[in-house]
Order: C-alpha cells, then structure tokens, then sequence
C-alpha cells in the first residue's frame, strides 16, 4: 500500500503546514501569530472532524515564542480539537547536550500546561517519523509510515539536520 499524498494546510509566511493522513506537519518560521493561527484553526478542526478517533500532530519552531494574543489563539485551537488529539511530537533539532537541556526544558514547560494528551521532545526527523509512525500503530490507527512523515519533515524543512 503506497503512502497517502500531503495535502497542504498552510503555506505563507511564518507557518508551512501539511496533512498526510492523520497526521498533521507543522514547521513554524517566525514567532506564531494569532491571525496565522486564526486561518490555521479552521482548516485543522475539520481535519480532526475527519479523523475524531486520532490524529498526531508534529511541530518544528524555529521563530521565538508567541505573544499573549498568539497564545490565546493557540489555546482555543487546542480546545477545539483535544478529543482527537492521539499526541503531539516536538522537535527540538539542537544537537549534544545543549539540546538535551532544551529538550528538557520545554518537556517541563509543557508538562506544565497538563494537556490531556502525550507530548513528546525529540531531536530528529527520523526519531519523530518513528515516534508518530508506532504511536499510531498503537492505538490501532493507519499511519503514513515512519519514512513518509520524516519525508514531509524534511521537505518543510530542509534545514533540518540528518
């Protein structure tokens, strides 16, 4: 069976965003805004409704954090997609222990925020591809395969690190 096509969710300015799937690829350039993810919203409840049994969800940021406005924005995303959500995987590409200690860092600001799903930090695009691909497969749910999300990554983000 061949791997299901990314569809482009967004793609302009701070955010490049796509859907394989059940899966959702977000590489965020710049510091999020809440017009971005206002637009972002709507195109994402509905990819949820599509998949209400579970989607993952993986995020690239490179810019810096979002502004109060930004956060609520982000905050009423979530709320409106929650019940679907199987768990998210951040990448945190900086090598050594550096990127150990960030790493660590944002796994305790987020848990923190005590979200009602799984939020896993990892270093690299394969170790997202097989993160998503078996937390998936898991829960019994189809997935584009480990390659295929490593793949969007890559192509969202060529900058990223091998």
């Amino acid at each position: 069976m061949s791997a299901p096509a990314a569809d482009t969710a967004f793609d302009e300015g701070e955010l490049r965003a796509r859907f394989v799937g059940r899966v959702v690829v977000t590489v965020w350039q710049g510091a999020p805004r809440a017009s971005t993810i206002a637009a972002l919203r709507a195109k994402v409840v509905e990819h949820h409704q599509r998949f209400g049994d579970g989607v993952a969800l993986v995020v690239v940021a490179h810019g810096g954090p979002p502004d109060d406005a930004a956060r609520s924005a982000f905050k009423e995303m979530v709320a409106a997609v929650e019940r679907s959500i199987a768990g998210v995987a951040v990448l945190v590409g900086i090598r050594g222990l550096r990127g150990k200690l960030v790493r660590g860092a944002v796994g305790a600001a987020l848990r923190a925020l005590r979200l009602p799903f799984e939020v896993k930090i990892l270093e690299s695009a394969a170790a997202i591809g097989g993160h998503v691909d078996r937390l998936l497969l898991g829960r019994g749910l189809d997935s584009p395969g480990a390659a295929t999300i490593e793949g969007i990554l890559r192509a969202l983000d060529p900058t990223l690190s091998t």
